[in-house]
């Protein structure tokens, strides 16, 4: 796939993509703010190469993780809405939503998000739509995500898993698979060839801490003179705290 387009009004993020697609271009603005002529050209130049429009709102309105209550004023909410505007002026051949499963289960937005599908069936989509968990396409991670994917060229619909039970890879990837490989690194240090491969400048607590974690164990493993204040006695708060993976 050619790369072309992003839209993102958050500084970083234009920064990482330009640095990432150089030569694609870059609208540095809320796209509430977008008119949807604004990027007739890249549409035009595409000429018959298929279009994907691909979209992922923020997810703090929808997610299970929210301590609070939703702001019927957060400016984050209706996003879903100003893709489709998008949609209707330009008809993309392909769409891909991803988001987290709460924005269709239990949230009381969920009405966005089947506004949406039902718009982009009018406008003659095939779609399908799942919450897809990332180990069972191979990545080392157990994450769930909603992905809604559509076409106007013919029916569609996810591929088969290709990790875990009754797959051609019953195992699930590790990450000792993908980064065990690795050299090591000190605390504090990166690695001058391998790029993003540094480890945190760590206390000399916290690294006794780590030699006195198992593996798929906790700070519950440690003996009491290495634990925090906060985990001594009856503490009963998150048990991945300082958690070392299998």
């Amino acid at each position: 796939m050619e790369i072309v387009l992003c839209i993102d009004n958050v500084d970083d993020a234009a920064a990482t993509f330009k640095l990432n697609f150089p030569d694609a271009s870059f609208f540095n603005v809320d796209i509430r703010r977008l008119p949807t002529r604004a990027i007739d050209g890249l549409i035009e130049e595409a000429e018959e190469s298929p279009i994907l429009f691909n979209a992922c709102a923020p997810c703090q309105p929808y997610s299970k993780q929210r301590s609070s209550p939703i702001e019927r004023g957060d400016k984050r909410n209706g996003l879903l809405g100003q893709l489709l505007r998008f949609v209707k002026r330009h008809h993309p051949e392909l769409i891909f939503v991803e988001n987290v499963p709460g924005i269709h289960e239990g949230s009381h937005l969920n009405w966005e998000f089947s506004r949406f599908r039902q718009a982009i069936e009018r406008l003659k989509y095939s779609v399908d739509c799942n919450v897809i968990l990332s180990q069972d396409y191979g990545v080392p991670q157990k994450r769930k995500r909603l992905i809604l994917i559509a076409s106007r060229i013919g029916p569609i619909e996810f591929p088969g898993k290709t990790h875990g039970p009754a797959t051609a890879s019953p195992e699930y990837a590790s990450v000792r698979q993908w980064i065990g490989d690795f050299p090591s690194v000190a605390a504090g240090q990166e690695h001058p060839e391998v790029q993003n491969h540094r480890a945190a400048l760590l206390s000399p607590l916290n690294l006794r801490r780590i030699r006195s974690t198992p593996e798929g164990g906790g700070w519950k493993d440690w003996p009491e003179e290495l634990r925090p204040d906060c985990h001594r006695g009856g503490f009963s708060g998150y048990t991945d705290v300082y958690e070392r993976m299998k």
